[in-house]
């Protein structure tokens, strides 16, 4: 059973059991309710077999342009591993560290960085493919040196088919945690009008 049927079948079942039958109009009714369930929406978990999860590590490493050319492979499929069937960073890190023959502490900033990029283009990936045509950028705290335009972007709502600059120094367009340290999420937004599609 795909993504998309299984959201249509939990919306399906979560409306029906809050709907009221004294209602003269039903649109009325739907219509918020959506809305409302739409804000809290999760995705299901992806596989080691699944297409887009796939997808999505070839991304984060593509724009982990940190990594030596000479170990992406062996990361990726340490990556793959940590997210799907390992431990995750305690798998991820030690790797990393051995690997690349670096402190266990800059070996934990490259898998955080990794992992939040993987499931970062995951979600993202999902909601193109579920037909979502907007987010909501949901800057997440940042720590000691939030990047300033993450933060004026938080709570705005962009379209996948065009993001905002995230790094106003280079111009360089993209989505949460495509910068390196970057902690920023993606919300789904779902739109029930055809003037906003």
């Amino acid at each position: 059973m795909g993504a998309a049927t299984l959201m249509f079948n939990w919306l399906r079942a979560k409306l029906t059991s809050e709907q009221v039958m004294d209602v003269g109009d039903s649109s009325d009714l739907t219509r918020p309710n959506l809305k409302q369930l739409s804000e809290s929406l999760t995705l299901p978990s992806p596989t080691r077999k699944d297409e887009l999860w796939m997808a999505a590590i070839d991304d984060a490493m593509r724009l982990a342009t940190y990594i030596p050319n000479q170990y992406v492979d062996g990361v990726k499929e340490a990556v793959i591993s940590s997210t799907t069937t390992g431990r995750g960073l305690a798998d991820l890190v030690p790797y990393i560290a051995s690997i690349m023959e670096i402190t266990p502490h800059n070996a934990h900033l490259i898998a955080l960085d990794l992992t939040r990029k993987v499931f970062g283009n995951s979600n993202k990936q999902r909601m193109e493919k579920l037909g979502l045509k907007k987010w909501r950028w949901l800057h997440t705290g940042g720590g000691n040196n939030p990047f300033s335009e993450h933060v004026a972007m938080s709570g705005k709502i962009y379209r996948f088919d065009d993001p905002p600059v995230i790094n106003s120094k280079t111009g360089q367009r993209g989505f949460p945690s495509d910068l390196l340290g970057c902690k920023c999420r993606m919300q789904a937004v779902i739109s029930f009008d055809d003037e906003d599609d």
